[in-house]
């Protein structure tokens, strides 16, 4: 079995273009329908099957633009992540922290208020998130650099 190669900020920044632009109206069906599926049964309950009836598509027509359904997992968790408040943020909490009298504290609360504010408007979506995040290595490893370099590196310095 051929290893992918690991995600990157710019894997995510383009799947979060394709979720904003699908190429065809048949895949943006399949994306709607597996977004409100998986957050409402989550990666394992909502399947390739219901997706594709949901989306007025085959199974095969659904395969065609996701050869996976990890594919289209990956096309629907990360964009929302990113334009959830993940990124959205990023360069007004590194100015709080780079300014002459940056304070810790201040930079936590208003971090974990942004983080908790996203997650309160769709629960359902953060907990399979983080299930997902928990058991999908490529996620996890793709999540990694980008938690280290926007997130973690910051709080440190």
């Amino acid at each position: 079995m051929r290893k992918r190669k690991p995600l990157t900020l710019k894997d995510f920044e383009e799947e979060a273009r394709k979720l904003a632009q699908p190429a065809t109206e048949k895949e943006r069906a399949i994306v709607t329908s597996a977004m409100d599926l998986i957050a409402k049964k989550g990666v394992d309950g909502a399947t390739t099957a219901e997706i594709a009836r949901r989306a007025g598509v085959t199974e095969k027509t659904l395969f065609r633009y996701f050869p996976s359904k990890k594919d289209l997992v990956r096309r629907v968790l990360l964009p929302p992540v990113l334009s959830g408040g993940l990124t959205r943020h990023w360069d007004e909490l590194n100015e709080l922290l780079r300014t002459p009298s940056a304070d810790f504290k201040a930079w936590y609360t208003l971090f974990t208020t942004r983080r908790l504010t996203a997650a309160a408007r769709n629960p359902q979506f953060g907990a399979t998130f983080l299930l997902e995040l928990a058991n999908n290595a490529e996620l996890r490893d793709g999540a990694e650099p980008v938690w280290r370099e926007r997130v973690w590196g910051p709080m440190r310095d």
